[in-house]
């Protein structure tokens, strides 16, 4: 699944779409997309991105949980 990130360099925030994936035994961060400053991200493609990569979406049959 993938998630939002915000990371702050030198002082400034910036958003990105990331994901976790397993690769040889580790889990690795992937960036999927960059959004851009977070102060200036539209709106607009906030929910683009949002949308495309299903973010906060729950993956169905991984049971387990709750």
């Amino acid at each position: 699944m993938a998630y939002l990130v915000r990371k702050v360099i030198k002082g400034h925030g910036y958003l990105y779409v990331v994901k976790s994936e397993r690769v040889g035994g580790r889990v690795r961060v992937r960036t999927l997309e960059y959004l851009g400053n977070a102060d200036k991200v539209s709106p607009a493609r906030l929910k683009r991105a949002l949308a495309y990569w299903k973010v906060g979406t729950k993956r169905p049959g991984k049971g387990g949980r709750g």
